[in-house]
């Protein structure tokens, strides 16, 4: 539990999570989350299989999920404040 607390405090700060063969062995992941009027609502995360996402090219891929998570936030209404934290 103390794990699971610290990773999500991660999270929070950073504004993304990552997952490096946590949930099965050989598949990572990394998700930002998407906003509505009333906080968080839901996760654009994108994930394939270590061999080929390793760690470098799922932080590279981080700035695009950020503007399609923006997008889809400002779509559902949310704070402008939210929309421009998370875009960058």
């Amino acid at each position: 539990r103390p794990r699971l607390l610290a990773d999500v405090e991660r999270a929070r700060r950073d504004g993304y999570a990552v997952s490096y063969d946590e949930q099965e062995v050989g598949v990572c992941s990394i998700a930002v989350p998407v906003h509505g009027r009333d906080g968080v609502v839901a996760a654009l995360a994108v994930s394939g299989p270590s061999y080929r996402l390793t760690r470098v090219k799922l932080v590279s891929l981080l700035p695009r999920l950020r503007r399609t998570a923006s997008v889809i936030t400002a779509g559902l209404g949310a704070p402008q404040q939210l929309r421009k934290a998370r875009a960058s």
